[in-house]
């Protein structure tokens, strides 16, 4: 195959842009994986729908004075109703940044676990907790919301 001159300085040239081009780029190995923030439910916490088994309990008792106050730390109970303990204390996550289970831990006594789901609906943030208190045959389920929020 003959080549002109023409096509030689043109093959010359584009060999000479590509090749001063090709070593600023650099292609990036990192994978950017962004940090889950930790979760908080610090705030006031009111029952908005109550379950047990399945059943509707809103309309047969009044949730309205409940309360449960979380801060950083500690949980205050305002009011009893059927819940998963009966006394103020210290609270947890399994895991701060992707929760599944609340540890509730009552002064002098042992803590309690609850399956613990964090879903915004309406654009409010809810907490839906899942327990048996004593019989395992009645689960309860609560889902609360900020109060205030």
């Amino acid at each position: 195959m003959k080549y002109t001159k023409h096509t030689k300085l043109i093959l010359f040239l584009g060999i000479l842009v590509w090749s001063a081009g090709a070593p600023s780029c650099k292609v990036e190995n990192k994978l950017h994986v962004p940090s889950e923030p930790l979760k908080t439910i610090n705030g006031s916490w009111e029952i908005i729908d109550a379950t047990e088994n399945g059943t509707d309990l809103m309309k047969w008792f009044d949730f309205s004075k409940f309360r449960i106050t979380f801060t950083d730390s500690t949980y205050q109970i305002d009011s009893l109703l059927p819940f998963m303990v009966s006394k103020n204390g210290k609270w947890s996550f399994n895991d701060p940044q992707y929760p599944f289970a609340l540890i509730l831990t009552p002064t002098d006594s042992a803590a309690v676990t609850a399956p613990f789901v964090y879903p915004v609906v309406g654009g409010v943030r809810n907490m839906i907790i899942t327990f048996s208190p004593g019989c395992p045959q009645n689960t309860y389920k609560y889902t609360l919301a900020m109060v205030n929020q």
